[in-house]
């Protein structure tokens, strides 16, 4: 979200495994959607098809009573 907003991250994550990281900054998010819209716009794509299973998943949760646990997720 910090990355679409363009405000400080409001969560933290810790890796459970031995992992690789791949950075995303607006800045580059920015060049990919200028130089590259193809690729800027699939990755926009999924990022909102991401936030969008999220935020319905929460939903789903208020709106029956259970709570909300984290999930392992693919891009």
């Amino acid at each position: 979200m910090a990355l679409l907003e363009q405000l400080p991250r409001s969560a933290s994550a810790v890796a459970l495994e031995r992992s690789v990281l791949h950075l995303l900054y607006r800045s580059k998010l920015d060049n990919l959607l200028h130089f590259f819209p193809t690729i800027g716009v699939s990755i926009l794509l999924h990022l909102s098809k991401l936030l969008s299973a999220r935020l319905r998943r929460t939903s789903q949760h208020v709106i029956s009573g259970e709570p909300v646990v984290a999930a392992q997720e693919a891009l």
